[in-house]
């Protein structure tokens, strides 16, 4: 799910992974995988568009946009659900760091991070020294503290160059956009027995760059991207906390996709196939041997 899949429908609204299915929850669904949490989206503006989709999923509307490069929350009293954005392009505000350096764990939280293209924007020839130090504090964060239930860390945005302004093009180029996502898959493989459970959904640069005409500026999509995107964010911290209904067709991100009696009802039918097979072969070798022994008594009869 995190790292490959296709869209399935024209219109942009059903996503299939390569090997499970994206579930689609319903309100009473979130509530109950999301009662007394927070979702918390810290970035740039990426992250915001996700929080925005990831918000109307709870309240209808779009959230208001008086202040984009400011923190925003949206509260829902009745289940205590917040879903908030924190405004930190390049992950080093004193908040940020606090929780990285595992000073302030958020409790019944799932995290989700991004940076990079501001640091292609104004770090210039410095802008990977200066990005690595970014993203090297966040593994080495979930390597040896429990700063949240679950962590996301962002792909660097692959972005659609061509609707790119004339500026952001000159910075914000596919190479250094491959270098960047390099490092993130090569400090991925390296982490070992994390205390905090991270994930790179490097899918959510597939779904955009498959996604025509849902970006004005080659920047900023918009939905059904960035709700797809959000979509999975909610099947990789839900799956395994909601019961699984029955399907035939495997889950994301839960570790039993199918029922025990699916999988009893399987295992049995499998050994009576074999049973079959078994009295089939005996029974046609007794056969044959009923067979030879009446032409050997017949034979000696007319000698």
């Amino acid at each position: 799910m995190l790292n490959q899949g296709r869209w399935e429908s024209d219109d942009y609204t059903l996503w299939k992974p390569a090997e499970c299915k994206v579930k689609s929850y319903t309100t009473e669904e979130l509530y109950s995988c999301l009662s007394n949490s927070r979702i918390i989206y810290i970035g740039d503006s990426i992250m915001r568009e996700q929080y925005y989709a990831m918000a109307e999923m709870f309240r209808p509307g779009r959230p208001k946009q008086d202040a984009i490069h400011a923190d925003q929350a949206v509260y829902l009293e009745e289940h205590n659900v917040t879903i908030e954005m924190w405004w930190d392009p390049f992950l080093n505000t004193n908040r940020t760091l606090d929780v990285l350096q595992g000073k302030q764990k958020l409790q019944h939280t799932l995290l989700i991070l991004d940076t990079g293209v501001w640091y292609m924007k104004d770090y210039s020839t410095n802008y990977l020294r200066e990005w690595k130090k970014a993203v090297d504090r966040v593994f080495d964060a979930v390597q040896n503290h429990q700063i949240a239930d679950k962590v996301m860390l962002s792909p660097v945005e692959v972005l659609e160059y061509d609707r790119l302004s004339e500026e952001r093009r000159k910075v914000m180029t596919p190479g250094k956009v491959k270098v960047m996502n390099n490092y993130l898959r090569e400090r991925e493989r390296m982490l070992e027995d994390t205390v905090t459970p991270l994930a790179i959904p490097f899918v959510w640069n597939e779904i955009s760059a498959s996604s025509k005409n849902k970006t004005l500026d080659g920047l900023h999509f918009q939905p059904p991207v960035t709700t797809t995107q959000a979509r999975i964010a909610l099947n990789y911290y839900c799956n395994n906390k909601l019961p699984l209904k029955f399907s035939t067709e495997a889950t994301c991100c839960h570790h039993s996709s199918y029922p025990v009696w699916y999988l009893a009802a399987v295992a049995l039918s499998l050994l009576c196939l074999i049973a079959v097979f078994i009295l089939m072969t005996f029974g046609y070798r007794a056969n044959i041997i009923d067979t030879l022994c009446a032409v050997k008594i017949q034979l000696k009869t007319q000698c």
